[in-house]
């Protein structure tokens, strides 16, 4: 799964305790990730992938590659031999020879990913989140939560924002997360051609119905609106 869980167990009276106890002497659930499960900050969607093959995986290789879970069916189908057409496994990108070698690049340029709503791209070192703040409704510990994120990107915008607004500084965030892990730096409104090209690549993939080359293809779901998580408060004044 994705993310650090803080409402597992007993969420009235053991996890919120224990796990504030711990994070008082400085043990955070998500290692120096920032936020937990249903974020869109790395505690919440960065999983660390794990494989075992005796014989064929040496034990004690890493590599910091860029993966994600659609990959493994093609991978699978890599190292079983099977054949996949064009319309199948759209979005999926081989690691397998990573698993041999893991001094090598991975073949992934860029993922697009999910919370509970807000999309994140990520691209190389770079990482675009189609929000302010968490992305989340603030409960277990994932702040700033929505609409507080919201009224502040609202306030620090200073006027009426319209939707071509919305998809920049101050109501979207980028961080490059080799140079900050915990996602602490905004850098939006200095990235702002970046913040752009990465929003047209989302838009790219979803008009394509995928994200490798290959024949254009519908999407599971119609009428994807990469703004389908701005709330109602925020709607009314564009």
């Amino acid at each position: 799964d994705h993310g650090a869980a803080l409402y597992a167990g007993n969420i009235l009276k053991a996890i919120p305790n224990q796990m504030r106890l711990l994070e008082k002497k400085g043990h955070y659930c998500s290692g120096p990730h920032r936020g937990y499960k249903f974020s869109v900050y790395e505690g919440g969607l960065h999983v660390p992938l794990i494989a075992h093959w005796p014989k064929v995986i040496k034990a004690g290789g890493t590599n910091n590659a860029l993966v994600g879970l659609c990959d493994l069916m093609t991978t699978f189908a890599e190292l079983s031999g099977a054949e996949l057409t064009p319309q199948q496994a759209p979005d999926s990108i081989s690691f397998a020879p990573l698993l041999k070698n893991p001094k090598m690049k991975g073949a992934r340029e860029n993922l697009v990913m999910q919370s509970i709503g807000p999309f994140v791209v990520r691209e190389g070192d770079w990482k675009l989140c189609l929000c302010p703040g968490s992305g989340s409704h603030g409960r277990y510990g994932n702040t700033p939560g929505m609409d507080d994120a919201w009224r502040g990107a609202l306030k620090e915008f200073g006027k009426t924002p319209t939707w071509k607004d919305i998809a920049k500084a101050p109501f979207v965030q980028i961080f490059n997360v080799a140079a900050d892990p915990h996602e602490d730096h905004n850098l939006a409104a200095q990235e702002p051609e970046r913040v752009t090209r990465m929003v047209a690549l989302l838009r790219q993939q979803i008009t394509n119905g995928r994200s490798t080359p290959g024949p254009k293809l519908a999407n599971g779901r119609p009428r994807i609106n990469i703004n389908q998580r701005v709330p109602e408060f925020v709607r009314k004044q564009l």
